[in-house]
C-alpha cells in the first residue's frame, strides 16, 4: 500500500493547480490523472486576474505571459449571423500587448489556451520532490474512515490495481465527478452528455482572421 498526506483526483488545471500550490507549501501529495495530460481539446483559453495572481506568487506569470497566442492580436467579440455572413455587433477588447492592471491588482487578465497553461502547471509541480503526478492512473473507488481515504486505484494501460492510503482525498476530476458521485453530491443542472467543439479549420480560422476578432457568435447557427 502506498501513502501520501493528500491525494488529488484530476490532473487539469484546478488540480495541476493545488498539487503545485501544496509543492510550494512543503506538503506532499499525489495527483492522479487518467489520461496523458497532452491537451487536445482546451476547455479554457484564458486564466482570470486571480489565477495570474497565484502565477505571479509562484514564479510562473511570465511564462503565462509569454504563451504563444499572438500579443498584436485583437480579442474582440463578434457578434454575426454567419461566419461568412453580416457582422451585427462588436465588443472592443484590446490585444494583450496594450492591456495594463486594474488598480485592484498588479496581474491582468491573460490569454493563455489550456494546451499551453496546463504543460506551464506540470512543470511547476514537477520542481518540487513531493509533488507526484501520476499518468495513465484512474481512480476506481475510495472508502473514507477516522483515520483517513483509502482508495482504489488502477494503471488504464497495463491494468495494474493498487491501494492509496491518504489523509486526505480533493475531488478535481469535472462535471462527471467520481468523487463527488460518490460523497452523493448532486450536481446542479445538467451536462450535455457530449462534447463540444469549436472547430477552427482552414476555411474557418481564416474568416475568422479576417474580421480580426478574438472570438466570433453565430445569431444563426443553421447558416454558419
Amino acid at each position: 500500500m502506498t501513502r501520501t498526506p493528500v491525494l488529488i483526483v484530476g490532473g487539469g488545471p484546478v488540480g495541476l493547480a493545488l498539487a503545485g500550490e501544496l509543492g510550494w507549501r512543503g506538503i506532499a501529495c499525489t495527483l492522479l490523472e487518467q489520461g496523458d495530460g497532452v491537451i487536445t481539446t482546451p476547455k479554457m483559453n484564458e486564466v482570470n486576474i486571480r489565477t495570474m495572481e497565484f502565477c505571479r506568487r509562484w514564479g510562473i506569470a511570465e511564462a503565462v505571459h509569454g504563451c504563444p497566442f499572438p500579443p498584436d492580436y485583437p480579442l474582440d467579440v463578434a457578434f454575426v449571423t454567419s461566419l461568412a455572413g453580416y457582422e451585427l455587433g462588436r465588443m472592443r477588447r484590446p490585444p494583450r500587448m496594450s492591456e495594463e492592471p486594474e488598480s485592484y491588482s498588479p496581474m491582468r487578465l491573460q490569454v493563455c489556451s489550456q494546451m499551453w497553461f496546463d504543460p506551464i502547471l506540470q512543470a511547476f509541480a514537477r520542481t518540487f520532490p513531493h509533488v507526484v503526478l501520476r499518468y495513465h492512473t484512474r481512480l476506481e473507488s475510495f472508502e473514507a474512515s477516522a483515520t483517513g481515504v483509502a482508495a482504489e486505484v488502477v494503471n488504464v494501460n497495463s491494468g495494474r490495481r493498487e491501494r492509496i492510503q491518504a489523509d486526505y482525498l480533493v475531488g478535481c476530476d469535472g462535471a462527471n465527478s467520481l468523487v463527488r458521485r460518490s460523497l452523493g453530491i448532486e450536481l446542479n443542472g445538467k451536462t450535455l452528455g457530449y462534447p463540444v467543439h469549436l472547430e477552427r479549420g482552414r476555411t474557418c480560422g481564416s474568416l475568422i482572421l479576417r474580421r480580426r476578432c478574438g472570438a466570433s457568435w453565430c445569431s444563426m447557427p443553421a447558416l454558419a
